[in-house]
């Protein structure tokens, strides 16, 4: 059996990636105020270290932001905004 380890949270990253919420997710029950403030962490999260965004549309989610620098969008079909329940869409 492989053995696996998971770095401590004060560890040195290369980059944070986070999932960004769309119709069919969790969020569906209030998308725009959810992609307001996933705008907001990731904004924050970019200005300091390279994020990394899971998404549907990646020209659609790129409008939602003023300033992309740091920030790499990559689609990816996924039915939820947490990474660890990413399933196939049905």
């Amino acid at each position: 059996m492989t053995e696996c380890t998971f770095p401590i949270e004060s560890a040195k990253q290369s980059a944070v990636l986070m999932a960004f919420p769309h119709e069919g997710t969790d969020w569906n029950y209030d998308l725009k105020g959810a992609l307001s403030v996933f705008v907001r962490v990731a904004s924050s999260i970019a200005y300091g270290q390279p994020l990394i965004i899971v998404c549907d549309n990646a020209a659609k989610t790129k409008e939602l932001f003023c300033d992309i620098r740091n920030i790499s969008f990559v689609e990816i079909p996924t039915n939820d905004t947490w990474a660890r329940d990413f399933g196939p869409r049905t």
